[in-house]
């Protein structure tokens, strides 16, 4: 995370803060935020990649993980298709 923060002069206490005003943590905030980019992701016509690709591209480096996290919502087959 501080990667991220130093460019945009954001420290991490204060974006922490941030957060917190808003009755938030950030790590929820992506836990929400990553399956439903996903989900964009995969219903979008004509996509090419493989549900993998996607979900490796949004962090989840265990597909069994993206998997239960995405069924939530919808399964990543049926949403690709």
């Amino acid at each position: 995370m501080s990667t991220t923060l130093i460019p945009v002069g954001v420290r991490r206490l204060n974006l922490q803060l941030a957060f917190a005003d808003a009755g938030t943590a950030i790590s929820g905030r992506i836990r929400d935020r990553r399956p439903k980019a996903c989900y964009r992701e995969l219903s979008q016509a004509g996509l090419t990649e493989t549900v993998t690709d996607v979900a490796l591209r949004w962090g989840f480096n265990d597909v069994a993980h993206f998997s239960r996290t995405f069924k939530r919502h919808s399964t990543p087959r049926r949403t690709a298709s």
